[in-house]
C-alpha cells in the first residue's frame, strides 16, 4: 500500500461542555447521518464501550480510550471501489479540553486514481453548530467569514501589525473599487474551516482607514493576504489568476493545508500514538503477568502440581499474547518513526494537474542523471537510493502514450479525438482554421491543431513538441 498523505489536520480548543459520550455519539451521529449511503456503517449502535469495532475490513469505524491520558481516539476507515483508502481520525484529549482532526489518503496496491479531491469532514460543522469550539483568543472559529467594517478595523490591523496572538493562520480579503471580491468567499470558507479564520473587508470604504491603521501593509483592491501564527505572510494578487475566483480560491486553500499539514502534531494526538500507547500499556501488563506467573510457579511446583500446570499453559498463553504484541508495536514504531519524518522536498508555486505529476518528473529527470553518472561514486549511489525508495506509479508514461496514440495518425479532429484530448486534461477551442489547446486551462501552455490536413506527419510533429513542452 502507498504511504498515506496527510490532507487535512487541525487541533482546536473543545469548550469543557462536551463529554466523552456527547464526543463518541456526535462522531457517529457525523458517520450515521452522511447523505453518502455507502460511507454508513449499517447496525451501528453504541451502548457506552470503549475499545471497541464496527464494521469490517473495508468500511469500519474504531473507538479506543486511553484511560492514563483521559484521551477517547476514533477511526473511521473507509476503501472505495478504486483502492482508495481514506482514513479521518478524531482525537479528544479531556485533561486538555483540545482535539485534533486528521485525514488522510492512500492507495491500494493497483488502484489508479486521477481525482484526488477531497471535502472537509462535516464534523467540524457539527462542531461549530453545536457550540463546542473555543475562540482562538477573540477569534470565533467559523464557517463563514468574518466582517471587517468600521466598527472592528482594529482587528485586522492588530494581525497585520502582529499586535494579536492566534493559532490559526488567518485570510484576509480585501474588495475592489467596486465593491466585489475576486475570490470565492464560500468556497474558502467552506474549504479552510477548522483550519483558518476568513476574514472580509466590507466595502472599498474602508481602504483608507484600514491602510491609516495598517501603516500601509494591509492588501486592497481585491488583493488577499494570508498570516500565519509563526509571524510569516503571504501576498497574493488577482491578476495572476486571470479573474478565475475558483483558481484564486484553490492556490488560497492549497497554502493554507500545507502550512496545517506540515505542523508538527504530538504524537499523543494521533491515532497511531494513541493505539501504539495502548498496545505497550497491554505489553507491559503481560510481562509482568507472566513474570508472577513464573515466579508463582517457581515458589510451588513442589506442592501444587496441578496449579504449575495451569500457571504453564497460563505462561504460554500470555507469551503468545506478547509476542503479537510485540509485533503490533513493532509495527507501530516504524509507521510513528515515519510520521516523525520530514518531506526531502516540499512543494513550491506550481500546482499539480494530475497525481504525481511532479513527483514523477522529478524521478525521470533524476533517474536521467542517475545513469549518466560513475557507479560507486556518492551522488550515484544517494540517487539510486532517492529513485528506489520512491517507486512511481507510471502515470506519466501512460499519459505520454494515450497522447502518442490520439495524435499519431492526427488529420482533423473527430469527436474520438476530442475526448482523448480531453481525457488527457487539454481544454478545446475552435480558432478560425485551427482549433487551440490548453492543458488544464493554463495559458502557458498552449498549441494549435489544424481543423482538417492531409499532412499525416503533423500528427506525429504536434505529439512531439507537446510532449516535450507538457510532460
Amino acid at each position: 500500500m502507498e504511504e498515506a498523505m496527510l490532507m487535512y489536520s487541525t487541533v482546536l480548543d473543545i469548550d469543557e461542555s462536551l463529554t466523552r459520550d456527547d464526543f463518541i455519539r456526535l462522531v457517529i451521529e457525523w458517520n450515521q447521518s452522511s447523505p453518502h449511503q455507502d460511507c454508513v456503517i449499517p447496525d451501528l449502535k453504541w451502548s457506552g464501550q470503549g475499545n471497541i469495532r464496527y464494521g469490517d475490513g473495508s468500511l469500519w469505524l474504531g473507538i479506543e480510550e486511553y484511560r492514563n491520558h483521559n484521551t477517547v481516539a476514533i477511526r473511521y476507515e473507509m476503501t472505495n471501489a478504486e483502492g482508495v483508502v481514506w482514513d479521518t481520525d478524531f482525537i479528544m484529549n479531556f485533561d486538555e479540553m483540545r482535539m485534533a482532526i486528521q485525514l488522510d489518503r492512500s492507495l491500494t496496491e493497483g488502484a489508479q486514481v486521477e481525482d484526488y479531491r477531497f471535502s472537509v469532514p462535516f464534523f467540524v460543522t457539527m462542531l461549530i453548530k453545536e457550540g463546542y469550539l473555543k475562540d482562538d483568543n477573540g477569534l470565533p472559529v467559523l464557517r463563514d467569514p468574518i466582517d471587517i467594517t468600521s466598527d472592528n478595523v482594529d482587528l485586522i490591523a492588530s494581525i497585520v501589525n502582529h499586535e494579536r496572538q492566534y493559532s490559526l493562520p488567518v485570510v484576509y480579503i480585501s474588495k475592489t473599487s467596486t465593491n466585489h471580491a475576486l475570490v470565492n468567499v464560500s468556497k474558502l470558507c467552506n474549504s479552510l474551516k477548522g483550519v483558518a479564520h476568513v476574514l472580509l473587508e466590507q466595502g472599498c470604504q474602508l481602504d483608507l482607514a484600514i491602510r491609516n491603521a495598517c501603516g500601509d501593509q494591509n492588501e486592497y483592491l481585491g488583493a488577499v493576504g494570508v498570516y500565519f501564527p509563526n509571524g510569516d505572510h503571504k501576498r497574493l494578487l488577482p491578476k495572476r489568476y486571470c479573474n478565475d475566483s475558483g483558481l484564486f480560491a484553490n492556490r488560497i486553500i492549497r497554502i493554507v493545508l500545507q502550512y496545517a499539514n506540515a505542523q508538527k502534531t504530538d504524537l499523543s494526538y494521533t491515532w497511531a500514538g494513541v493505539t501504539y500507547s495502548l498496545l505497550n500499556d497491554r505489553k507491559s501488563a503481560a510481562d509482568y503477568a507472566r513474570q508472577v506467573a513464573e515466579n508463582q510457579r517457581e515458589e510451588y511446583v513442589d506442592a501444587f502440581d496441578q496449579e504449575n500446570k495451569e500457571l504453564h499453559q497460563k505462561v504460554d498463553e500470555l507469551t503468545a499474547k506478547n509476542a503479537s504484541l510485540e509485533a503490533e508495536v513493532r509495527g507501530l514504531r516504524r509507521k510513528l518513526n515515519n510520521a516523525e519524518g520530514t518531506p526531502l522536498l516540499v512543494y513550491g508555486e506550481e500546482e499539480e494537474f494530475f497525481p504525481d505529476e511532479i513527483k514523477e518528473m522529478i524521478l525521470e529527470e533524476l533517474e536521467k542523471r542517475a545513469n549518466n553518472l560513475s557507479s560507486g561514486t556518492r551522488r550515484s549511489d544517494v540517487l539510486n537510493d532517492v529513485l528506489e525508495a520512491n517507486p512511481v506509479q507510471g502515470r506519466s508514461d501512460q499519459r505520454r502514450s494515450n497522447l502518442r496514440n490520439a495524435l499519431t495518425d492526427y488529420s482533423k479532429m473527430l469527436p474520438s479525438k476530442k475526448r482523448q484530448l480531453q481525457d488527457l486534461g487539454f481544454e478545446i477551442d475552435e480558432d478560425g482554421k485551427h482549433y487551440s489547446l490548453s492543458y488544464y486551462g493554463d495559458s502557458r501552455y498552449f498549441t494549435t491543431l489544424p481543423k482538417s490536413g492531409s499532412d499525416w506527419r503533423g500528427g506525429r510533429n504536434s505529439v512531439s513538441e507537446i510532449i516535450q513542452k507538457l510532460m
